[in-house]
């Protein structure tokens, strides 16, 4: 997933200096039209319009749209990065035949204006998302992933990797709360519950504990 955002990062940077020299073009051929010589004095801003465009574009990217008074704006998704900590109940029954109880677990999500990452963490097993996005219906942000989890290799033996996908509700502006479902191929579910927030990213399931 980190590889890919460094390829979309890479990508846009190469479309805004496209960009940017098309706009000189343009200039440059409207002047010869309309003095009938060939202007090229805007091509020495090339690079600085490259740049400035950049700038600007990985700044929106990664900070500025995270802003509180840019979270109004129509078409900007609710921030909801960091660590969150709440609580997991699962139908799941495992192999002795009992229902597990309801256990801690940590939501890591890593977000840009335009790509989320989440990470679900517990003391047996780590989800990756493999697809996901924050949408925004009737007012109610909605927090949508499918996802990849594999177990911890002291629990593959009762608990095997499965894929599965969870839609959360996302309360408050700016995000108080996310709480919500989820499906697995092994014909489970369960619900989800994160009403504590921290703005780092945690990388494990021993540094999210450290958070709170």
């Amino acid at each position: 997933m980190e590889l890919l955002g460094v390829y979309f990062m890479k990508t846009s940077n190469i479309g805004i200096r496209v960009g940017a020299f098309v706009l000189i073009a343009i200039l440059a051929v409207a002047s010869w039209i309309t003095s009938g010589a060939l202007n090229l004095e805007p091509a020495k801003y090339l690079s600085a319009t490259a740049f400035v465009g950049s700038a600007l574009f990985t700044g929106w990217e990664l900070w500025v749209w995270r802003f509180p008074w840019v979270q109004l704006v129509p078409g900007v998704p609710l921030s909801v990065r960091g660590t969150w900590k709440g609580t997991l109940e699962s139908s799941w029954i495992d192999a002795s035949g009992q229902k597990i109880a309801p256990r801690d677990a940590y939501l890591v999500v890593r977000q840009t204006f335009s790509r989320v990452h989440v990470t679900l963490l517990t003391n047996e097993s780590k989800s990756e998302s493999s697809l996901a996005a924050v949408t925004k219906t009737e007012g109610l942000s909605v927090l949508h992933y499918l996802f990849f989890n594999k177990p911890r290799m002291k629990h593959e033996a009762i608990s095997r990797m499965h894929h599965g996908s969870a839609t959360f509700e996302v309360s408050g502006k700016p995000a108080r709360r996310i709480a919500g479902r989820y499906w697995t191929e092994r014909d489970t579910r369960g619900e989800l519950d994160f009403d504590r927030h921290s703005k780092k990213i945690a990388d494990d399931y021993e540094e999210a504990v450290s958070f709170f």
